[in-house]
């Protein structure tokens, strides 16, 4: 046998393998909706109809989005969720508000041990989004701070990254920003806090790429400092322009 034809015999019998042991866990252990936890009649599957169905109904139509913020917009001169933003980054890109559903799918992405929802939401985001996200160059996922990502086992805003990557077609910047102070749980703080807590704590590892359209990576956006942040790190490092890609937003 010809080593491409072992190899290609090699690499079914591993997919297929693989394909066996998935069947026997669903089996042992039936899946249940990332979001509602009910029992999922397929396998394969992350969410249940009903949930999934809310979720998409949440995402509001391209008209009717801030073209700054993402927000759903109630006047269509005066935004309330950006008027008095002062941002480092050009705009945000924003695919639903932070609501059941979408905050049950974040808490199970981040707490709950499901990483394949990170590729999964990103991908579909990319779809959603394909417009407003068709100038991007390349991503860079917000960073965690290492003793936290050792901890969780993973980088959410870099599941999320690789999903809209593999849509988009453009490259992941893993590792561009480091967080080289730890701050403390951004939930829980308000907008000045917040502001303060990342002074100084996100910066470049490296030098960014010039003339490049970068988008910033994360999970939610809040008060939208997190983002302020990686976004003033780039920019001082040289990088133009520099927009920003959540799947969530708590709006204010």
């Amino acid at each position: 046998m010809s080593p491409v034809l072992l190899m290609t015999v090699a690499i079914a019998l591993h997919r297929l393998g693989r394909r066996w042991a998935e069947a026997l866990i669903d089996f042992a252990y039936p899946p249940m909706c990332a979001c509602c936890r009910a029992p999922l009649s397929m396998a394969g599957t992350r969410f249940c109809l009903g949930c999934w169905r809310r979720m998409r109904r949440l995402i509001p139509s391209a008209a009717t989005r801030c073209p700054r913020c993402g927000s759903p917009q109630v006047s269509p001169l005066l935004c309330g969720n950006c008027d008095a933003w002062e941002v480092a980054f050009e705009r945000a890109v924003v695919l639903a508000p932070y609501a059941d559903p979408w905050a049950q799918a974040i808490q199970a992405l981040k707490f709950g041990g499901r990483r394949s929802l990170g590729p999964l939401l990103g991908r579909f985001m990319a779809q959603q989004l394909a417009d407003q996200l068709a100038p991007v160059e390349a991503l860079v996922p917000v960073p965690l701070f290492p003793a936290r990502q050792r901890e969780r086992g993973f980088n959410q805003s870099q599941l999320i990254a690789a999903g809209l990557a593999r849509e988009l077609g453009v490259p992941v910047l893993g590792g561009l920003l480091v967080r080289r102070l730890p701050t403390r749980q951004q939930a829980r703080l308000g907008a000045a806090a917040r502001r303060d807590n990342l002074v100084e704590a996100i910066t470049c590892g490296r030098a960014p790429p010039r003339d490049t359209t970068l988008c910033l990576v994360d999970d939610v956006m809040t008060t939208g400092a997190t983002l302020n942040a990686c976004a003033l790190a780039l920019r001082r490092a040289g990088a133009r322009p520099v927009l920003a890609a959540t799947l969530v937003a708590a709006y204010r």
